[in-house]
């Protein structure tokens, strides 16, 4: 078996993705609606199994992030504590021996205090983006959006905003969302969104104008995705450069293409430059947790269980 050769899982709420992993590069993937919040916890090991099947025989090293590691997960890991880097995830994982593998359950990140923080998974694509000099800020678009200081490497601070969720349950769970036809991008009607958010003092009632302006003719009903999207998005922004002045000089961003292209342009809009790293920030991040642990074999940087006490 390869050094060079390991299976990275990222286990979701919602989804399962794993990869086979040869010399820094994706050789294989499979994908599942096999989500924690979809599954019992005595489900985990046989979907697992199923999952890894094909790849059996060419690893000794499975790394597992997102949420199977929480609370409601397989193994739950601790939070590696802000300032945080690579190396202290590694230091704070949890390795099981199981079926001549090691499932290396790898931690979150957190900071204490009044700004108190979460996050599972994406601390990964954060470590991924970073080059490791100077400092960056990394926003991760998304049901949760990410945004982080990262300084040579160590995440610093960072926060949560829910502008995905809001999204959602403005759009399909709220008055101002009903009279909504379609999530069509109407791009004169986010930008204004954005720019009006960017401004605005009252970001509450704004959001009850998506149902106000249809019924008084100044918006058609498929324009009101776009103008939720364009005022949460835009809040986002504005509260992100509020909580981290140093965005106004440039930001990293990842996700998916659309979302990432929509993110861009309020940036813009807002004045911000914002790049989009290539690649695979994740595969990096997990590049460079795998080669301090073959430089480690004997285990000293990983906290180790038996399998039988945590599974």
């Amino acid at each position: 078996m390869s050094d060079t050769t390991f299976i990275a899982v990222d286990w979701g709420s919602s989804n399962c993705r794993a990869y086979l992993c040869v010399d820094g590069r994706i050789e294989a993937s499979k994908e599942q609606a096999t989500g924690v919040k979809n599954l019992a916890a005595d489900d985990f090991e046989g979907v697992f199994d199923a999952l890894i099947a094909d790849w059996q025989g060419r690893v000794e090293d499975v790394y597992l992030t997102g949420m199977i590691t929480s609370r409601s997960g397989w193994v739950e890991t601790p939070y590696a504590v802000c300032p945080a880097g690579l190396v202290d995830l590694a230091d704070e994982a949890i390795t099981v021996h199981r079926k001549g593998l090691d499932l290396v359950f790898l931690p979150g990140l957190c900071q204490r205090g009044e700004s108190a923080d979460v996050m599972r998974g994406e601390e990964l694509q954060i470590f991924g983006l970073a080059d490791g000099i100077g400092e960056q800020i990394v926003v991760l678009p998304g049901t949760h959006s990410k945004w982080a200081v990262v300084r040579d490497g160590r995440a610093c601070r960072f926060t949560t905003i829910m502008t995905g969720e809001l999204f959602d349950l403005v759009l399909n769970h709220s008055l101002a969302g009903r009279l909504a036809d379609g999530v069509a991008l109407d791009l004169p009607v986010f930008d204004a969104a954005v720019a009006k958010a960017l401004e605005t003092a009252r970001p509450i009632s704004d959001l009850f104008a998506a149902r106000s302006r249809v019924l008084m003719d100044v918006m058609p009903p498929t324009s009101v995705a776009s103008y939720l999207s364009g005022l949460l998005i835009g809040a986002e922004i504005r509260e992100g450069r509020d909580t981290f002045p140093e965005a106004g000089k440039g930001v990293i961003l990842a996700g998916s293409e659309a979302l990432v292209h929509r993110y861009a342009r309020a940036f813009e809009i807002a004045g911000i430059p914002a790049s989009h790293a290539a690649g695979e920030p994740v595969l990096n991040a997990l590049v460079g947790i795998h080669a301090m642990r073959v430089r480690n074999r004997s285990g000293h940087r990983f906290m180790t269980a038996k399998a039988d006490e945590v599974v």
